[in-house]
């Protein structure tokens, strides 16, 4: 007999959530976070570069109210021009 266990961790809103956001250009990342959420209080830290120096990562910071406006970033910044990924 098999059991499925979901074993979902449930997120208390509100809280602070960590992006992973991968590009090209520090500037036009940074651009990019205002855009998508202007005046927030968010922090943005460098984390990796690529080994042929093409991307850079950065971790992104920000306070969300719900897991609707966290969705919602997670597809605003997935969408960006400048953003290739984000984890």
């Amino acid at each position: 007999m098999t059991e499925n266990f979901r074993n979902e961790e449930k997120i208390e809103y509100p809280c602070k959530w960590l992006y992973k956001v991968i590009g090209r250009e520090r500037v036009a990342l940074e651009k990019a976070l205002e855009e998508v959420v202007p005046g927030s209080s968010s922090s943005m830290k460098g984390s990796n570069i690529s080994n042929k120096g093409n991307y850079l990562s950065f971790n992104i910071e920000i306070y969300v109210k719900s897991e609707e406006e966290r969705n919602r970033i997670y597809e605003k910044l997935k969408n960006h021009p400048a953003v290739k990924v984000v984890l």
